[in-house]
């Protein structure tokens, strides 16, 4: 039989606490025990370890190994239980972590409502159009001033950004003028080169920039940038679902978080 259970149970850092706790401080309670630490292994249990042995196995365990696995949990819980007993798991960062997992998981599968219908996630989609939104369009006017053999450096073109950037027509600077209505990034790098469609994505709205290529500057202004059309609910259905769950939980953690904020208030000490 595979122990691959029982040894991650071993690598389980809080388990080395709890053992390092029962040698420290001593055995007396596993000597002593009453109602309350008795370990209840009901039918949920007996599945769950049955479930992980054939997944470990892959096949169903044998009576045997049933017996077998129920031992280890059972010296688990022991383990467990003591660790808690003796305070390990205070201060413990990654218990701490392990706890806030499972509260969420708690807070958010208590309160989740069932699966929506489409008008739902329609309306979902609506308030969010930004997140499902096709590829962006660009507006822009763009004026490039070719390099000539007696260039240096970039002055010639700095003159023509400064003339921009007071309000000159673009048509009246040095340079080919040209523009693009409602170009995709595709498109953008497509006529104008992919230095063009990356300088738009990170451009700001009316300022004059200026972009530097191999033959050239090209000093660029973006005008406007558009979404693009989205899609129908009914090709990113799976998307918008995945979505609307994860902002479900978002809100019922934050719900929780609300009364608990009130149960547990904070104080700060100097």
């Amino acid at each position: 039989m595979s122990d691959h259970w029982f040894r991650r149970l071993l690598r389980e850092p809080l388990l080395h606490f709890v053992i390092l706790g029962a040698t420290v401080f001593g055995v007396s309670r596993l000597t002593q025990s009453t109602d309350d630490d008795v370990i209840i292994i009901d039918a949920a249990v007996e599945a769950r370890i049955d479930a992980e042995l054939e997944q470990a196995l892959g096949r169903p365990p044998t009576t045997a190994e049933h017996e077998q696995g129920l031992a280890r949990w059972a010296d688990g819980e022991r383990l467990f239980r003591e660790g808690l007993a003796l305070g390990l798991d205070q201060g413990d960062p990654m218990v701490r972590k392990r706890v806030l997992q499972k509260m969420e998981f708690v807070a958010t599968n208590l309160e989740l409502p069932p699966d929506p219908d489409d008008a739902t996630l329609e309306q979902f989609m609506g308030s969010h159009p930004e997140r499902y939104a096709g590829t962006p369009r660009f507006d822009f006017v763009m004026v490039t001033v070719p390099r000539l053999p007696e260039d240096t450096d970039d002055a010639r073109a700095q003159v023509v950004l400064r003339q921009l950037q007071a309000g000159t027509d673009p048509k009246d600077v040095e340079g080919r003028k040209s523009s693009g209505k409602r170009f995709s990034a595709a498109n953008t790098a497509k006529t104008y080169g992919p230095h063009i469609a990356e300088a738009l994505e990170g451009a700001t709205v009316g300022e004059w920039i200026e972009v530097p290529f191999d033959r050239g500057w090209s000093l660029l202004r973006l005008d406007s940038t558009q979404l693009g059309e989205t899609r129908p609910l009914s090709e990113m259905r799976n998307r918008v679902l995945l979505d609307w769950k994860a902002a479900q939980r978002a809100d019922a953690i934050e719900r929780r978080l609300v009364q608990l904020r009130t149960q547990y208030p904070t104080r700060r000490v100097p």
